[in-house]
This record gives structure tokens, sequence and C-alpha cells, in this order.
């Protein structure tokens, strides 16, 4: 059984630069956790409708005695959501909306080439900034 949670953030940042990571309550052991909880970040349609827009969900499992483990990831880009689409849907009633299935991902080859490129780009504050994350996410990384 883990205890786990989960960190919700809003990417890329140099487009959310105000919002803050949040995160849910802790399930205590659990391995099938139901997070119903509702989570409220103050940006604009423009914001959401930008190229790469996205919600990251970090699952993590909680330890009370040393860092918590990644449990793996997830991530919905913006266009996803209705009202924010470029259709005709209406973001005003978000009653009946259907559920999406995100796949927890975890990356497992720490000598990936991409990652080596972003590790070598010293220069690129958002590629250091993605590397620092993985860095804590993953031990012995």
């Amino acid at each position: 059984l883990s205890d786990p949670f989960v960190i919700i953030e809003l990417l890329p940042r140099h487009i959310f630069s105000s919002c803050v990571e949040q995160q849910t309550v802790v399930h205590k052991r659990t391995l099938n956790p139901v997070f119903d909880e509702c989570f409220e970040y103050s940006v604009t349609l423009e914001q959401c409708r930008a190229e790469g827009a996205m919600i990251l969900f970090t699952v993590m499992d909680h330890d009370v005695l040393t860092f918590n483990d990644f449990a793996g990831e997830a991530y919905l880009s913006l266009n996803q959501i209705p009202g924010v689409d470029r259709g005709t849907s209406n973001a005003d009633n978000f009653h009946g909306l259907k559920e999406i299935e995100l796949n927890l991902m975890h990356q497992r080859d720490r000598e990936h080439p991409i990652l080596k490129t972003l590790e070598s780009r010293l220069g690129d504050k958002a590629a250091q900034d993605f590397m620092k994350k993985c860095r804590e996410r993953v031990t012995n990384f």
C-alpha cells in the first residue's frame, strides 16, 4: 500500500508564472485513491489556448521519515477542456462533463538522449528547471 497525493501545476511556467502548484490531500494506505477535489487557478482564456498549455499531474507517495517517492505523472492539454477548445463548448456549467482518463508515465531510462541533451543546455533556464524537477522526483538520477 502507499500514501498517494497529487501535485497539480500549470505549464509552461513562462505562460503561467503567477500560478503556484497545488496539491491534494494524502490518501493513507491505498493503491486506488479517488481524488475528488477542486482546484482553482486565475488564468485567462488566451493563456489556456497558448501553444503547449497543459496541466501536469504528478503522483507522489507520501513518506514521513524520508523524501516522498515519485509514482508517475500525467499531462492534460488545456485545449482538451470544454470551453478552452475553439469549438462551441461553453465552460459556464461543468456539470455533466465527461471524465478524461490519463495514463501515468514514469521515465525509467535515465540515460535517454533527450534527457542528456536537456541536461547539457546550461544556458537554457527552462531546460535546467525541468532537469531539476526530474532529479527531485527520481532518486539516483
